[in-house]
């Protein structure tokens, strides 16, 4: 709570206009694990793309959430019993914002910074969703079939080039006698 307080304070008081002062971007891609961050940047008058490398969580009768052990079909009891999950987790995101309201907090900083609060998807199981077109990063057959595709989103393949030519690696300039410390662009989140 306290990080994330003091992450829209940052924003509100012009820390992205600060990052991206010198460089002019013509695009913003955007984590949607970090609304907030989609929130603040759109006093830039910068195009937004959201992005994500998770299957998209939001209720449909055809797609169990994450958290669920369910493997839907298209029988009336396998949508009444996913419907019934989906009830389950947004009941509980609710009761969490008793102790939290972060569905508040998030609105309340959307009007400040000058996003449209009622364009701000909560009815989620992860972070909540925001308006802008949403670049999924896997294919749609990863996921299960949907009543309706998420709004707003496209996804695409892989992002793999099988001709890419590899330059050897000059292990010879390290010393063998010295940790290494391996750092890598991949993630587990975005």
């Amino acid at each position: 709570q306290d990080v994330l307080r003091s992450s829209l304070e940052a924003l509100e008081d012009g820390e992205v206009e600060r990052v991206i002062r010198d460089i002019d971007p013509q695009l913003l891609l955007i984590s949607s694990y970090a609304p907030w961050l989609g929130i603040a940047a759109c006093r830039l008058a910068v195009p937004i793309v959201s992005f994500s490398s998770n299957l998209i969580s939001v209720p449909d009768p055809m797609v169990p959430p994450f958290r669920s052990a369910r493997i839907p079909d298209a029988s009336l009891r396998s949508r009444l019993e996913t419907t019934w999950a989906w009830s389950r987790v947004l009941i509980r995101r609710r009761l969490m914002d008793v102790t939290w309201n972060m569905t508040g907090e998030l609105r309340r900083f959307a009007g400040r910074m000058g996003y449209p609060p009622q364009e701000i998807e909560f009815r989620v199981e992860t972070w909540p969703r925001l308006s802008y077109p949403e670049v999924a990063m896997w294919p749609r057959e990863f996921d299960f079939p949907r009543s309706r595709p998420p709004k707003n989103a496209v996804f695409v393949e892989a992002s793999v080039d099988s001709e890419r030519k590899e330059t050897p690696f000059p292990w010879e300039r390290f010393d063998r006698g010295r940790p290494l410390v391996y750092c890598s662009l991949g993630t587990l989140v975005t």
